[in-house]
């Protein structure tokens, strides 16, 4: 089968959750012996590279380059209209062009589209043989934005929660499939109708299990990062609490701060020598600051965060804004570490504290379980090889994205309906009218 797939980015390298999904569904596809022709944007010149590595594999492989200013330009004149700002920030003429090219030179049978936003660029013909992955409910993202900003800031999220809510709807209504990371996410969509709910699919993300395992690093180990990175490492004994994550992300951010802010001075006046690292690229000027805390350790973009992860006592998540799964978790569980989550992200996993990890919703309950863990080395090795065999048995990526390539062959074989007035109806002209508000 011949299959036109959309990205917002470059899902190469697969590094951050954005792009590790999106790759994964690529290269079932391809595995699974159908001829995969990649569109997606990218950013600066590194991203525009990764197009001859892309298509080792896949059949082709067109980035359209991103300009963010350009984008912010075009969210802002949406809202007088009834578009959501985001469709509207990543609205290209250049993309638009190249998915008529594609789709008449290449003979596609079906579409997968990675992200809502990308939903815009389907050929209203194309929609009832089209597979939408959402990933998660991004309206609710924004909604959640939306009361923790103050005006003009809300009142900008409020906007784009709303209309991006009736974005998704519509999506789930005319599209073959779409689906969902999480029951949870799926709860969200409360409106659809039972018919409406069996074209929403929950499929989870997974992790290389390969990549992400313990023993591959041992405990401390200085000499296996690049010398630029061996500062970080200057304190065998020090316990070390870790976040990873990209850290120009306002929930990793925020999480980050409150953590070091609210929380680690208390575990650090019980244990004067711990550490608590934050390890992800493109930290905000707040995060960096926070290096001149004592104990405290920002690390920016590093080569690779599983060395990190073997040198943590525990992974703390501690995101006041969770949606869907989130990729650290699973990559700190697969590690074999002890980690402490806030009940959002433990949700987003499937997992369930204590048989696993374990559950902090506040700020004592976050001292409290790190202090444990850092005391109870009986404690700690039991949720090391319970978070390890969860990830096993739930979130290995083969048989998830088998499914989801399922659901990509059974809309490919439907028979393509000739243009006709029904289907221009669907045109995204119309998408977010009036007529299709949730």
């Amino acid at each position: 089968m011949k299959i036109l797939m959309f990205s917002h980015r470059t899902p190469y390298p697969p590094h951050k959750g954005n792009q590790i999904r999106p790759f994964n569904v690529l290269t079932s596809l391809v595995a699974r012996g159908h001829e995969v022709h990649l569109l997606a944007f990218a950013e600066g010149d590194e991203e525009m590279a990764t197009k001859a590595k892309l298509e080792e594999y896949c059949a082709s492989a067109t980035l359209i380059p991103l300009n963010r200013l350009a984008g912010k330009i075009k969210a802002l004149f949406s809202l007088p209209t009834n578009t959501p700002p985001s469709v509207a920030y990543f609205n290209s003429a250049a993309m638009h062009r190249e998915v008529k090219r594609l789709v008449a030179t290449q003979g596609i049978e079906a579409m997968v589209v990675y992200s809502s936003t990308m939903s815009q660029y389907v050929p209203p013909e194309f929609i009832p043989h089209t597979v939408v992955d959402m990933a998660d409910v991004d309206s609710e993202k924004w909604l959640d934005y939306a009361k923790e900003k103050r005006p003009p800031m809300s009142w900008i999220y409020n906007i784009e929660g709303q209309r991006l809510r009736s974005y998704e709807y519509w999506i789930v209504r005319n599209f073959g499939y779409s689906s969902l990371h999480t029951q949870r996410e799926i709860n969200v969509l409360a409106e659809l109708t039972a018919d409406e709910r069996k074209k929403l699919i929950p499929i989870t993300n997974g992790v290389d299990l390969e990549k992400f395992q313990p023993g591959i690093f041992p405990a401390f180990a200085p000499t296996r990062v690049p010398e630029n990175e061996r500062l970080f490492f200057t304190d065998e004994n020090a316990p070390r609490i870790v976040f990873t994550g990209a850290m120009d992300y306002y929930p990793n951010a925020e999480a980050c701060v409150w953590f070091a802010n609210s929380i680690f001075p208390a575990i650090r006046a019980q244990v004067p020598n711990a550490q608590f690292l934050i390890v992800g690229s493109k930290p905000t000027p707040q995060v960096i600051a926070l290096n001149d805390l004592p104990g405290i350790i920002v690390t920016g973009f590093v080569d690779d965060v599983r060395p990190y992860l073997a040198a943590a006592k525990v992974c703390v998540i501690p995101l006041r804004i969770a949606r869907g799964v989130q990729n650290k978790a699973l990559e700190a569980m697969a590690s074999g570490r002890a980690v402490i989550a806030t009940p959002d992200v433990i949700t987003g996993v499937g997992a369930t504290s204590p048989d696993h990890l374990l559950m902090a919703r506040h700020e004592q309950e976050f001292v409290d379980a790190v202090l444990q863990l850092l005391r109870d080395d009986v404690l700690c090795t039991r949720l090391e090889t319970a978070a390890r065999d969860f990830v096993v048995r739930e979130c290995s990526w083969k048989p998830l994205m088998d499914r989801f390539a399922g659901l990509v062959e059974e809309v490919g074989k439907k028979n393509h309906p000739r243009m006709n007035a029904d289907l221009h109806e669907l045109s995204f002209s119309r998408q977010i009218g009036s007529n299709h508000n949730a």
